[in-house]
């Protein structure tokens, strides 16, 4: 045994390497080959028992792949071939005539009917270069350009980001769910973006503001698609094939951008509630963690990869698309999510992978069975947003063999992306989950920090902030103020013992500070960079933390440990987390105890801190399954219909009482007969956040809502529209 940790010592100096490159490498490569013959026989006579308790098998597999992964990325930086275009060439050279994309297109007046469309690597890399042709010849891109686009799931959106990378351009994706034209017109002024490239099928609503004085520098080009598919599907098209020295002149190095997504922060509240922030892709994360990421998913050559989330989200875009393309996969990309039709177009696809996010898989369990369950498939599943309830139901109904929920929202210093890839029941709902080993070499670069015994006052508590400090925005100094209160709180409790179940931040170390300064300098707004807007304030950037001229990063969401098994659950993020009584409120963990006991009566559930009358209340949203009124809203049997979610609500009621503080039982619960989803299928809980929805009237009418409650605080109201109102607690 002595000798196996001996030899994956060795794998652990090649993670150093990335950090270490002015040092002989070379001198490792050529220890490279010897060290995993040694290795893999003690890998090959590990005990199975020893093996399942700390996961040393699977840590040697991605370690191994990483080292290796790791020295070639530093050659093509130092070869200064790191940038997308020139891996996106070396597999179109490897493998010109492998499959590449399939798109799902809908057919026109056939509904539920769909045709395939398939293209080879051969064939992407031609349209490209034609395509690369008319931008450059007649739309004048240039290197260095910054170019938008605006499309919905179509091959065209790959063909237009591969061609603005041969040209050396930057892509900037924005999103197409909300038609709101002054909302895109304050996305377009943040971007910088010389032109924007339009659907045909979103070119009506963007046509109210070609005109506007604000956006008069920009050129809006309407795609004509069947125009451009002739040009680009015609052998005798021009190619263009940009100069390398030209194309990497104004791409920078490895932390700089390679791509930029423009997030909302949500789209189902107001135009003015709406909070818009630029997401940074670099280079670094692009060419080698999401190289990592596939291989952990077993993405290779002979996957195909189902996705139906929209492209102009990076977790589609790079964490689907992009990762297939690293391992010379296959992405197959439907046009829209549709429960009826979602495992038909897997089935067609013959695809190896799906993508979820958020409730989908929620939605795909209460569809009624259909013959393509069992006739698609469907190996891996991976995405996020897959809650613990109904793991296991769904591998087992769609004969899923693994699941691979990831958390997304990392820096692009961190070489791996936090992943839970099981093939078992072990830690189920967890985010991030590895063996032994691995545990131990990441946590060098990534610390969780106890914040259970941390003091907050309902004073702190700021319209949602994750700030625990009350501080003035007019201040010129609050951001500096703010930052120094997190590292005080941060250097306090560092050596402090994680408990399983307490709730933790993540703060993760930047390996090299100058080169991330110097990014962020090139970046006009970084989604990394300090907002000025508190209550979607992003991750901190936090220097001189342990020592001089250190930096780390401080996540915006809060976690919890199993120190067991070494895992890491999400618990809540910023915009979610709230106080009551002084007791922070994790809503995911509250969510999870409604789900455990009411799993036969509940169908969805969010909790939220719902500010009313200057009052913060912990409030629960429920959908319940079977809910017994017809789309028209008329009730069948009200009186039955009462009595049973009275005695369902009241039975949760002393399970909940068992499990959690009082602070963190709802105070109030209402009933939906449907929730509003993002468009990457979230919850929306700003929306309810923002509703106004109850108390309706005055102060006075509140207090008489909360005066009606029986001593079993279990008294039903109705309110206006609102359905069913119920308070658990007084």
């Amino acid at each position: 045994m002595w000798r196996f940790s001996i030899g994956l010592l060795y794998d652990l100096i090649f993670m150093v390497i990335w950090f270490c490159v002015q040092l002989q490498w070379k001198v490792f490569i050529f220890l490279l080959g010897p060290c995993r013959m040694i290795i893999s026989t003690f890998t090959d006579s590990i005990p199975i028992w020893l093996d399942d308790k700390y996961q040393l098998h699977d840590d040697y597999k991605i370690l191994s792949y990483s080292s290796t992964e790791i020295l070639a990325y530093i050659r093509s930086v130092r070869k200064n071939e790191f940038h997308g275009w020139d891996i996106f060439t070396q597999n179109v050279f490897l493998q010109p005539d492998s499959l590449l994309l399939i798109y799902i297109r809908p057919l026109a007046y056939q509904k539920g009917q769909y045709q395939l469309e398939t293209y080879t690597y051969k064939d992407i890399y031609e349209f490209v270069l034609r395509l690369s042709y008319v931008l450059h010849f007649q739309y004048s891109i240039c290197p260095g350009d910054r170019i938008g686009i605006i499309f919905t799931n179509k091959p065209l959106f790959i063909l237009l980001w591969l061609a603005l990378w041969n040209i050396g351009a930057l892509p900037v994706c924005f999103e197409s769910s909300k038609e709101d034209y002054q909302l895109l017109e304050e996305s377009i002024k943040l971007s910088s973006i010389s032109q924007l490239f339009i659907d045909p099928e979103l070119s009506s609503f963007i046509r109210k503001i070609t005109n506007t004085s604000k956006l008069r520098s920009i050129k809006f080009n309407n795609i004509h698609e069947q125009d451009l598919m002739k040009i680009l599907l015609s052998p005798n098209s021009p190619i263009f094939l940009q100069n390398q020295t030209k194309r990497n002149s104004k791409l920078g190095n490895d932390l700089n951008s390679g791509i930029i997504f423009i997030k909302y922060s949500n789209l189902n509240v107001p135009p003015s509630q709406i909070k818009i922030r630029l997401k940074n892709i670099s280079w670094r994360k692009i060419g080698l963690s999401y190289k990592l990421f596939s291989n952990i998913l077993k993405i290779d050559h002979k996957s195909i990869v189902f996705t139906t989330v929209p492209l102009y989200h990076a977790r589609s875009s790079m964490l689907c698309v992009w990762t297939t393309i690293l391992q010379g996969g296959c992405t197959a990309i439907g046009h829209s999510f549709t429960t009826n039709t979602f495992w038909k177009q897997v089935f067609m696809t013959q695809a190896t992978h799906i993508q979820y996010s958020g409730e989908l898989c929620r939605y795909l369990l209460n569809t009624p069975p259909s013959t393509y369950d069992n006739l698609q498939k469907t190996q891996i599943a991976y995405g996020t947003g897959l809650r613990k309830d109904i793991w296991m139901k769904f591998k087992n109904r769609f004969h899923i063999q693994s699941i691979g929920e990831y958390y997304e929202k990392f820096d692009d210093n961190s070489i791996l992306t936090p992943i839970n890839f099981q093939s078992n029941e072990r830690n189920i709902g967890s985010c991030r989950s590895h063996g032994l080993l691995l545990t131990f070499i990441l946590s060098f670069s990534h610390k969780m920090i106890d914040i259970s015994q941390i003091e907050y006052s309902n004073k702190e508590y700021n319209n949602g902030s994750n700030s625990s400090i009350s501080v003035s925005t007019d201040n010129s100094n609050v951001f500096e103020i703010e930052i120094n209160h997190y590292k005080n709180i941060i250097r306090q409790n560092q050596n402090k013992k994680l408990q399983t179940g307490n709730p933790s931040w993540l703060i993760t170390h930047v390996f090299s500070p100058t080169q991330k300064k110097e990014a962020l300098k090139n970046h006009q707004h970084p989604e990394n960079n300090i907002s000025n807007d508190k209550e979607y304030q992003s991750d901190l950037i936090l220097s001189n933390l342990f020592n001089y001229n250190d930096m780390w990063i401080k996540n915006s969401d809060i976690f919890t440990i199993d120190r067991i098994n070494k895992s890491w659950y999400l618990q809540d993020t910023n915009q979610n987390e709230f106080f009551i009584n002084n007791q922070l409120i994790l809503s995911i963990k509250i969510e999870d105890e409604f789900y455990n006991y009411g799993y036969k009566n509940i169908f969805q559930v969010i909790i939220i801190g719902k500010q009313i009358q200057e009052k913060l209340f912990n409030v629960a949203y429920i959908k319940l399954n079977n809910h017994p009124e017809d789309r028209k809203g008329k009730t069948k049997n009200l009186a039955h219909m009462e009595q049973t979610i009275e005695n369902f609500l009241n039975s949760i009621r002393h399970q909940l009482a068992k499990r959690l503080l009082p602070e963190e039982i709802p105070q109030f619960i209402k009933i939906v007969d449907e929730f509003k989803l993002t468009d990457d299928y979230f919850i929306s809980k700003e929306y309810y956040k923002l509703q106004e929805e109850f108390p309706f009237g005055s102060m006075k009418r509140w207090n008489e809502l909360i005066s009606l409650n029986d001593e079993n605080n279990e008294k039903v109201f109705r309110l206006n529209q609102v359905r069913y109102l119920y308070k658990l607690t007084s």
